[in-house]
């Protein structure tokens, strides 16, 4: 992570893998809106991080998070439903902390974006395109 100048602040780390974090996240989201997940399962959430930004000027801080997810059929693998999500955050820069904080917020809105679109009557129909 970078501030004002280009001056490097330091390293934001997870605590466990990337893909093991999304995988979660996701996981609850498909549980919270009704849906069960299962390694058998007719149809298959994957997802593809398109953009993870978290930037600074020394005033300002912002932070971009764009995923793209789809359903497909688990057998031919044909595209069912595919959405991109996104979540953005900034402010004034008040140090590490705070570009981490928007970070966090970004996700939390992404996850929010795909709450709403995995909760939709179209998301629902793709999943029982499937028999």
């Amino acid at each position: 992570m970078r501030g004002g100048y280009g001056n490097k602040w330091g390293d934001i780390l997870i605590k466990e893998n990337l893909e093991t974090t999304m995988t979660r996240l996701f996981t609850e989201v498909l549980e919270k809106t009704g849906y069960s997940v299962t390694p058998d399962a007719k149809v298959a959430f994957e997802g593809e991080i398109r953009q993870f930004l978290v930037d600074g000027n020394g005033w300002t801080q912002h932070a971009k998070e764009k995923i793209r997810v789809r359903l497909r059929d688990s057998g031919g693998g044909q595209i069912l439903w595919e959405k991109t999500l996104s979540g953005e955050d900034g402010g004034m820069q008040g140090g590490i902390f705070s570009c981490e904080k928007s970070m966090n917020k970004a996700l939390d809105r992404l996850l929010a974006d795909a709450m709403e679109e995995i909760s939709s009557e179209f998301f629902y129909q793709s999943v029982n395109k499937v028999k």
